[in-house]
């Protein structure tokens, strides 16, 4: 995706584990993996908006071309 995807994705905020506490009423949720494409994806929809980023992706694939094999 290049060098600007790169630079947006070392700028994400990654949210750490939290701890449940039944007393407080506060359920464990676990941290975001950075290495979890789906998570990705999802932190890249937010930012770039779902559709725009999508219609890019979606352009990019069907301009590829193949080379000779």
């Amino acid at each position: 995706m290049g060098r600007e995807c790169v630079k947006i994705f070392f700028s994400f905020a990654w949210a750490p584990a939290l701890v449940a506490d039944q007393d407080a009423g506060m359920v464990a949720l676990p941290a975001e993996d950075k290495y979890d494409l789906a998570t990705v994806f999802a932190k890249f929809d937010s930012y770039l908006g779902i559709f725009n980023y999508r219609n890019i992706k979606r352009h990019e694939f069907f301009n590829t071309k193949r080379g000779n094999l």
